[in-house]
């Protein structure tokens, strides 16, 4: 059983400090490495296009390809996607999920000696009651932190 003290560390204290920052700041940060080639890694986490999710598609989104319906709309690199945004810049090695009224997710690649180091950084890009998001926090670095490390393992399966 983890400790009260660390369910709340990571979680809603350091997002209220974080919620004013001089600068747009990350909530989270987590990184990884995938050994496969770069370019490879980078082309699978940044091909978007107009249709349905799947492992060729948005594999972000739907990394098993599992049918659930998720439909990309518009494009080239910007796309909607239920009451948000997907936005896919190969060029930028990056691959952003937009939801809700506070949540941004941002993925980029970079090369790494290994292969490929994967970044995500999760922000508050709330426009109006900027101050809630941190009471919606609690619980929210582990369940950042297992969404990242599913994502890791999906790649690394998916490629092998």
């Amino acid at each position: 059983m983890r400790n009260p003290v660390q369910t709340l560390r990571g979680t809603s204290w350091d997002a209220f400090r974080r919620a004013f920052p001089q600068r747009p700041e990350p909530l989270y940060v987590r990184q990884g490495v995938i050994e496969a080639p770069y370019e490879q890694v980078l082309s699978l986490l940044t091909t978007a296009r107009a249709g349905k999710a799947s492992q060729d598609n948005a594999f972000l989104l739907n990394p098993k390809g599992v049918p659930d319906g998720v439909e990309l709309r518009g494009g080239p690199t910007r796309f909607g996607v239920g009451h948000g945004t997907v936005d896919a810049d190969p060029e930028r090695g990056l691959f952003a999920i937009q939801g809700g009224w506070w949540y941004r997710g941002e993925y980029t690649v970079k090369p790494h000696e290994k292969g490929a180091l994967l970044t995500l950084r999760v922000y508050n890009v709330a426009a109006d009651k900027r101050v809630l998001v941190p009471l919606v926090q609690f619980g929210m670095d582990q369940a950042v932190t297992d969404g990242f490390d599913q994502a890791l393992a999906d790649i690394r399966a998916f490629l092998g």
